[in-house]
């Protein structure tokens, strides 16, 4: 006579509920925003998403963000890396326009910019971190978040992305950048050698992938 114990399964259950809740979204390399966008059916949205084509959906996550009432989180980490930022304007009327607007004016100026128009590290960030207050998601992964950033940017990147981690969230990306690595302590890297990947432990460790990398001084 065997006796099954089913503490096992309760939890394998318990933690296959919790998994479902878990909401994990991945960002691909950055690319240029449309010039045009129509406002499209979430199903489309949803396409779109699927097949790493956030860009050229953005506008009508930007407007998702709005109606949903988020958009004050997005404007608030555009300040804090654009300070020069004045406003970011989100609009479309369902009876009349065909496309959505998005522009944004600096202070100084008189004029607003459609967003197609803005340097591709505010488009950037505007890419990023309008997913991120769209969908809410518990674990970001994100693939070569510092291409078109110089190092300025890149350092207010990981600056934010921080934030987000102290929000609950967890970050994952991956990176060839010196200037993000060197930042980053040895147990937040794990380092990508052919088919191994290994966590560092100390900091001769990082000064080996930067090595590796070809960005250290060795004259």
């Amino acid at each position: 006579v065997y006796h099954f114990s089913t503490t096992s399964t309760d939890e394998s259950s318990k933690w296959l509920v919790r998994l479902s809740k878990f909401r994990i979204s991945y960002l691909p390399v950055f690319s240029t925003f449309l010039a045009q966008e129509e406002r499209r059916t979430p199903a489309v949205i949803e396409d779109a998403l699927v097949r790493g084509h956030v860009n050229s959906v953005i506008r009508n996550l930007l407007l998702d963000i709005k109606l949903q009432e988020r958009e004050q989180e997005l404007i608030e980490v555009l300040n804090h890396v654009f300070p020069g930022l004045e406003d970011l304007s989100i609009d479309f009327n369902k009876d009349t326009d065909r496309y959505i607007a998005v522009t944004y004016k600096e202070e100084g100026r008189t004029k607003a910019f459609d967003l197609f128009s803005a340097g591709s590290g505010f488009q950037q960030f505007v890419y990023l971190f309008g997913f991120v207050a769209l969908r809410q998601p518990d674990v970001i992964l994100l693939d070569e978040p510092d291409v078109h950033l110089y190092g300025t940017l890149q350092r207010a990147l990981l600056s934010e992305l921080r934030r987000v981690v102290s929000e609950g969230k967890q970050v994952l990306f991956a990176t060839h950048s010196p200037d993000l690595i060197s930042q980053m302590s040895p147990s937040e890297i794990i380092a990508l050698d052919r088919s191994k990947a290994a966590r560092l432990q100390i900091a001769s460790e990082v000064y080996d992938v930067l090595d590796n990398l070809g960005s250290l001084d060795v004259s």
